[in-house]
């Protein structure tokens, strides 16, 4: 079974990493290209280090999945701004302010709305929130 909490390598940390800097600093994820050139001024290869991080679900092009990253094709393109996920803060702690705090907050509030709504016998109907809700 893959886990996503398990160790990692050095390189695949300074993968990490050297993307986790450049959002924490700019805001921004930065261009894949950023990411080439930095790690291969360490001698490593970026494209085969972002597919060898654990990964749960599809292991193929199609299907659901989730992992330490985040992009959208297959083959990731020099202006393509691949992200980490709120997974990647378990082995990044400077991003868990920033990505998994925020989430977690939110998480907590829907909740929250969960388990208060009110239970009828008689109508089905889901919990409500709002932005609002949410931002609060």
């Amino acid at each position: 079974m893959i886990d996503l909490t398990a160790a990692l390598s050095r390189e695949q940390t300074l993968l990490l990493t050297t993307m986790a800097q450049q959002y924490l600093m700019e805001g921004q994820w930065p261009v894949w290209q950023f990411t080439v050139d930095t790690l291969d001024r360490h001698d490593l290869e970026a494209e085969e280090l972002i597919r060898s991080l654990p990964r749960v679900g599809s292991s193929g092009h199609v299907g659901p999945s989730y992992g330490l990253t985040m992009h959208n094709s297959f083959h990731i393109t020099d202006d393509d701004r691949p992200a980490l996920t709120i997974a990647a803060a378990l082995h990044v702690p400077e991003l868990q302010p920033y990505v998994a705090a925020p989430f977690l907050r939110v998480l907590h509030v829907l909740i929250a709305i969960q388990r208060s709504a009110p239970l009828s016998t008689q109508k089905a109907a889901r919990p409500r929130f709002t932005l609002a809700d949410i931002e609060a």
